[in-house]
């Protein structure tokens, strides 16, 4: 018995060991096989199983005469709100996505993280537009619910871009691709919102990815300049300082203006190294005026993302020489309103250097003077719009005298900008506002000219303002 116990065992024993790799490979290869078609995060499909899904569902919406939609899905702002976020808050909150998102959609539907913070969906047999609408509507009460992440509730916004078959197209590929320039069309259009998609949104990608690419050429052969608008001290009626624009000088089509390109520039990343180009110009340029001459450059919210935008600044007024305090930088209410705090804290390390801080297009947003409260900026802008408007609007003209007065009690300097008549300046002159900028003073113009002008601090006598008594 107990040899024939042994062979048993010595049966046995190799076979149990063998079913038991064999088990183990089979594991290992279904789990090969899992991570090579699933997201590991989410664990919804990845790009290419969705892909390969939606190509499927594709053959039975022609049989059966019913429509799909595409959908993709993205996270507004996701970056900065990965960045506050710690102990891996950020793939907290993308898993919890994907759950909330499964959770809605049914289970002939396909769910997928195509990577990053963007998800799709596709609503395999959709018998009319008031189906896709009526998804959106829950996937938009699910996904605005606060996520609790390491003890902190965190609320978020998403954008929604729509292609539909086969209208948008008959192919996995196409639709997929359609869905996210549709995407991109609802983020340009501020986020928190969808498009569905239209044949001309593919004709402007098509054009803002040519823009990209000319851009990304500009930069390394030297298409940029910097031309200044001067600005004006309204009692002296002589000119105290300028304000730095770009132009491209693009090959084909000659001098581009900064709005056709600098959305682009802001949507790629582009405009930090740009940004920089500009402000290390401007820095050296003012170097050759008048040292009572101060120059004015604008940053990008990017530019404050991105980097130590103090270290920058430190390291160009290093470089060129320029006074800390002849260095105006501009920036508008957009920069504020997200991650106040950090915003903040570089503006008063900008500060520290000895530059100035200005802030730009004043009165076009909603908390203008929650800011000046928290932050002492040393210029307040008037946006054109008012002076623009004050002339023949009671109210407008309220609104800049308004702002002027502000400005006198928190002894910060007003410049109005878009002075371009005679009675604008009048007018301007009356209420006190001590500085102007416009084309009633000059246009923008390069360097050498603009310091030649500034030598000699004279106006054309055709555009000098008249005298008038104060108000």
């Amino acid at each position: 018995m107990v040899i024939l116990a042994l062979v048993g065992a010595g049966i046995a024993i190799p076979l149990a060991l063998a079913w038991t790799r064999g088990r183990a490979q089979r594991r290992a290869r279904e789990e090969v096989l899992y991570l090579q078609s699933h997201d590991p995060l989410t664990g919804l499909a990845n790009r290419a199983r969705f892909t390969e899904r939606v190509g499927q569902a594709l053959e039975h919406i022609q049989d059966d005469d019913v429509h799909m939609a595409v959908i993709t899905v993205n996270i507004d702002r996701f970056k900065e709100l990965n960045e506050t976020l710690e102990h891996q808050g950020g793939d907290r909150v993308l898993h919890d996505i994907g759950t909330r998102i499964q959770h809605v959609a049914r289970d002939r539907d396909i769910v997928a993280r195509l990577g990053g913070d963007e998800f799709a969906i596709a609503l395999t047999d959709v018998a009319a537009l008031s189906d896709v609408m009526a998804f959106v509507h829950r996937l938009g009460s699910a996904l605005t619910r606060p996520f609790h992440v390491n003890n902190r509730e965190v609320v978020l916004t998403t954008s929604l871009g729509i292609a539909l078959a086969p209208a948008d197209g008959d192919t996995a590929d196409v639709l997929v691709r359609h869905s996210a320039i549709a995407l991109s069309r609802a983020k340009l259009d501020g986020g928190q919102r969808m498009c569905f998609y239209e044949e001309s949104m593919d004709k402007a990608v098509q054009q803002r990815h040519t823009i990209e690419q000319d851009l990304r050429h500009a930069l390394r052969r030297g298409e940029f300049d910097v031309v200044y608008q001067p600005q004006y001290d309204l009692e002296t009626e002589t000119p105290c300082g300028s304000e730095a624009l770009i132009r491209w000088h693009h090959p084909q089509y000659g001098i581009v203006a900064p709005g056709h390109f600098i959305s682009v520039a802001e949507e790629t990343g582009l405009i930090v190294p740009i940004g920089e180009w500009v402000l290390r110009q401007a820095c050296s340029d003012a170097t050759q005026w008048p040292e009572h001459l101060t120059v004015a450059v604008n940053l990008s919210p990017a530019q404050f993302r991105d980097g130590d935008i103090a270290e920058t600044v430190a390291d160009i007024l290093h470089e060129t020489g320029l006074a800390a305090n002849r260095l105006e930088l501009e920036i508008t209410e957009s920069l504020l309103i997200n991650d106040t705090e950090e915003v903040l804290a570089k503006l008063n390390r900008l500060r520290e250097l000895g530059v100035r801080i200005a802030m730009d297009d004043f009165g076009t947003g909603y908390s203008s003077l929650s800011y000046l409260a928290r932050f002492p900026f040393s210029k307040i802008k008037i946006d054109q719009q008012f002076v623009r408007n004050m002339t023949r609007d009671p109210a407008m003209r309220a609104i800049v005298k308004t702002i002027i007065a502000l400005g006198e009690s928190l002894r910060v300097t007003i410049t109005a900008e878009g002075v371009e008549t005679q009675e604008q300046a009048d007018i301007l002159r009356r209420l006190g506002c001590p500085q102007v900028q416009g084309f009633l003073y000059g246009r923008p113009e390069k360097a050498t000219v603009h310091a030649d002008k500034a030598m000699s601090g004279a106006v054309p006598m055709s555009r000098l303002p008249k005298r008038t008594s104060a108000a």
